[in-house]
């Protein structure tokens, strides 16, 4: 998608795990609204597809290679950052998310591919 601004994101409303199903998004930072409905209207995505405006965050995160992105191994990256905001007496300012900012394809295993980031305050 052209327009973009930012690594495309997964955003957990709540847990993930073998008894709960999220709900999570997938979501794709843009510069243009409107160019972001009218590609989705032209892509047949309009029915599954918002457009909001996210404020800017605060992200406590951790960088994880490709071979960490991978269940159960993922969970050790989000206790680590859940670990750091109590010590250091923040809080959470949102749901926390997988940010995807390298070429997945072309990665390696051993290739930083992930930042799993919590927005604080």
């Amino acid at each position: 998608m052209r327009g973009t601004t930012g690594a495309p994101f997964v955003a957990y409303h709540a847990e993930v795990s073998q008894e709960s199903d999220g709900p999570a998004e997938a979501c794709v930072p843009v510069a243009d609204e409107a160019a972001a409905r009218a590609w989705a209207e032209e892509h047949g995505r309009a029915w599954d597809t918002g457009v909001r405006v996210e404020p800017a965050r605060r992200l406590a995160y951790t960088r994880i290679t490709k071979a960490q992105v991978a269940n159960p191994q993922i969970h050790a990256a989000f206790e680590a950052v859940e670990e750091w905001i109590a010590e250091r007496g923040l809080n959470h300012a949102g749901p926390c998310r997988e940010v995807y900012f390298a070429d997945w394809d072309a990665a390696g295993p051993q290739d930083a591919v992930c930042d799993v980031a919590f927005p604080v305050r």
